[in-house]
C-alpha cells in the first residue's frame, strides 16, 4: 500500500492537482489510496475529455476555413464559366455572322459555294 501511494504521489506531483484532488496525500489508509486512485482516474478522464473537445473544436474551425475556401473556389468558376460562356457566344455570333456575309457575298457574285461559280 505504501508503494501503491509512493507511485501515485510521484503520479500526482503537482501541488496543484493535489490541492484539487482534495485528499489528505500522507495517509497510507486503503481508503485514501483507493480514492486518490478514483479521483486520479476521474482527473485524468476530466482532462482526456478536455483534450478531446478542444481537438473536435480545432478540427471544426479548420473545416470552416475549407469550408469558406472551397465556396470561394466555386464562386470564382462560376464567375469564370459566366466569362468564358459570354467568349463563346460572342465567337458564335461573329462566325455566324462572317458565314451570312460571306454567302450573301457568294451569292451577289454568282456563286453557290465557297470557291465555286454557280453553274448557269
Amino acid at each position: 500500500q505504501e508503494k501503491d501511494l509512493q507511485q501515485l504521489l510521484k503520479i500526482a506531483d503537482d501541488a496543484e492537482l493535489k490541492k484539487l484532488l482534495g485528499v489528505n496525500l500522507t495517509s497510507s489508509s486503503t481508503t485514501d489510496i483507493n480514492t486518490l486512485r478514483i479521483m486520479w482516474k476521474k482527473e485524468k478522464n476530466r482532462i482526456a475529455a478536455k483534450k478531446s473537445r478542444e481537438k473536435k473544436a480545432n478540427l471544426m474551425v479548420e473545416l470552416e476555413k475549407k469550408e469558406i475556401h472551397l465556396a470561394n473556389e466555386i464562386e470564382s468558376l462560376r464567375r469564370f464559366i459566366v466569362e468564358y460562356d459570354t467568349v463563346v457566344e460572342s465567337l458564335l455570333r461573329y462566325i455566324k455572322y462572317s458565314l451570312s456575309a460571306e454567302w450573301a457575298a457568294m451569292a451577289e457574285n454568282g456563286l453557290n459555294r465557297p470557291g465555286r461559280m454557280m453553274e448557269g
